[in-house]
Parts: structure tokens; C-alpha cells; sequence
């Protein structure tokens, strides 16, 4: 515990007796999520328009677990984090230094002498040293089909979890369209010459397993990614798809940090700006996967019986 964390250069732990407790890490290496874009929705169109010329990430809320060996040294601490708003807060066994703010207590437990608390502080500039874009380290993980802008995320060394799919592949939620009621006739009018359906919300289930260096490379590599100018491409092999989306925020759900490596999964929600459900296409292809081009230079031979008169 001791040398864990520096906060303004004091270890608090030899200071105070305070240290991190389980599922700290999880919210300090957290994304901060997208600023909600503007957009226009048109009753005509599936999903929505958005303005994504210029994202940007939104501040970030940290939630910090600690503990203390004596109650009696807290008031020290806090202390500390109210000498001023901002503090440098250095985790030294995820080599990250951050600025942090408090902002409240989210919880007090005491078993005099022993207590343990929970502080929230701010971010108020995520990603603010992240200043050149590095390529991600090849970890030689298979491929699964997925990718972001014809990259396989599995060169930025993510594994894809179990759910993603399903999170794909659920229908969005329909546009309702013209609706007439009146007190003096039962139920209602409604417009039924067209269906369109809004954007919706996609879970990525994500995996990354890498030494602490390479962690930090490819997770950061990948974000910065995520928050270009201009819609993404969501691309899954499996179903021939692509989906436009852009990124919301993310969750990690576990992280585990032994012998210099680090274990994390974590989610990230990207908003699919337009999704519709449509019957695949079926068409002739060689064994190396190239589509067969009839003799007109243009079209492919449909396999598909269901298209057969």
C-alpha cells in the first residue's frame, strides 16, 4: 500500500494510513462520455442526423474507494484535498497521473479505529495530455469479424465478448407516426402508410489483457478513434453489415492489475444513428471470399431462393 498513491507528491498512505480499496481502478481509468452532439430527427427517416463535427468528451465523475487504518488521521487527509480544488492524484501501480477535484462523499463507514469511505471527485479535462495519436501495439489476437473504419479491433488488442452481438442485432424502437384520438369515438386513428425507426444504443462487451505499457497505448489509441469528427462505421463480418454510429461512453466492469499486467473488461455504448433490419444478401463467391461479377461488369448472382418467383 505504501507508494500506491501520491496525491500533490505526499504517499498517503505513510501520511495518513489511507489506501485504495477493491474496484478503485475501475472508475479512475473509466472513459469520460461524448457531449451530446446535436442532431435532427426527421419523422421521414430512419434514425437521426447528427452534427459530429466537432466531439468532444464531457467532464469526467471518478468515484475513489478508500480505506483508512485510523479514523483518527482522516481529517489530515481531507485536509489535504481541500487545501485548494485541484490536486495531481499519481496511481502509481497503473502509471497514470490525473487532476482531480472533490466534489462530495459518496459513503462513511467507521469500525473504529479502521473506516471506509468513498470520495467522488472531478475531472474537469479528460484526455487533455493525450496529445498525438500512437498506433496501437499488434498483441496477435485472433480476429472475430468486428471492426471500427475497416480496422479489426483486434489490432488494437480488444477480444470481443459475449451479449455484443445480440446488443447489435436488437431492433431499434419505432417513429411514431400521426396519431388522431377523439373523446367521442373509440380508440384511434393512426397513421399507417409508412414505418421508420429512431437511432438506438449498441453495447460493445470488450476485453483487454496486455502489460500495463501496451494497455495504456492500445486503450488510448482506441478512443481517440472513437471521438474523430464524422460518423464511424461499426463493421461485422458475420452479417455483411455496417452501421454508422458515434461513440457515448463506456464501463468497465472489471479490472485487475497483477505482475505488470492488466486485465480489463470493459463496455463502450456507441449510438447507432440509423439501424434497420434487412433480409442478407446471398451471392455466388470463390473460395478466397471475392463475389463472382456477371458478365455486365455490375452485377453479382443472387443465391438467395427466397427471390425466386
Amino acid at each position: 500500500m505504501t507508494g500506491d498513491l501520491y496525491i500533490d507528491s505526499v504517499d498517503v498512505y505513510t501520511r495518513f494510513g489511507v489506501f485504495l480499496t477493491e474496484g478503485s481502478y475501475k472508475s479512475i481509468v473509466q472513459w469520460a462520455a461524448l457531449k451530446k452532439p446535436e442532431y435532427n430527427d426527421w419523422q421521414e427517416e430512419d434514425g437521426i442526423e447528427v452534427d459530429l463535427s466537432d466531439p468532444v468528451l464531457d467532464a469526467r465523475n471518478v468515484t475513489i474507494n478508500f480505506g483508512c487504518v485510523d479514523a483518527d488521521y482522516i481529517g489530515g487527509f481531507m485536509a489535504l484535498l481541500q487545501d485548494g480544488a485541484a490536486h495531481e492524484f499519481n496511481f502509481t501501480k497503473i502509471d497514470k497521473t490525473y487532476t482531480f477535484r472533490l466534489d462530495s462523499q459518496s459513503s462513511k463507514q467507521c469500525f473504529y479505529p479502521l473506516e471506509k469511505f468513498s470520495l467522488k471527485f472531478i475531472e474537469d479535462m479528460p484526455f487533455d495530455d493525450y496529445e498525438e495519436y500512437v498506433e496501437p501495439v499488434d498483441l496477435s489476437i485472433p480476429t472475430q469479424g468486428y471492426s471500427i473504419d475497416d480496422v479489426d479491433l483486434s489490432a488494437y488488442g480488444i477480444r470481443v465478448l459475449s451479449g455484443t452481438f445480440d446488443s447489435v442485432l436488437k431492433s431499434a424502437e419505432v417513429k411514431e407516426n400521426l396519431v388522431t384520438k377523439s373523446d367521442y369515438s373509440k380508440g384511434q386513428e393512426y397513421d399507417n402508410e409508412v414505418l421508420f425507426f429512431k437511432e438506438k444504443d449498441v453495447v460493445v462487451k470488450m476485453l483487454l489483457h496486455c502489460s500495463l505499457t501496451n494497455f495504456w497505448n492500445n486503450y488510448n489509441a482506441l478512443l481517440y478513434i472513437l471521438i474523430q469528427p464524422d460518423e464511424r462505421i461499426f463493421y461485422i463480418k458475420w452479417n455483411s453489415c455496417e452501421y454508422p454510429f458515434y461513440y457515448k461512453k463506456s464501463k468497465v466492469n472489471e479490472l485487475l492489475i497483477m505482475d505488470g499486467n492488466i486485465w480489463c473488461e470493459f463496455d463502450i455504448t456507441l449510438c447507432f444513428t440509423s439501424f434497420r433490419r434487412r433480409a442478407p444478401d446471398i451471392l455466388f463467391a470463390l473460395e478466397d471470399e471475392a463475389i463472382v461479377i456477371t458478365e455486365d461488369d455490375e452485377n453479382a448472382i443472387d443465391l438467395d431462393y427466397r427471390n425466386d418467383d
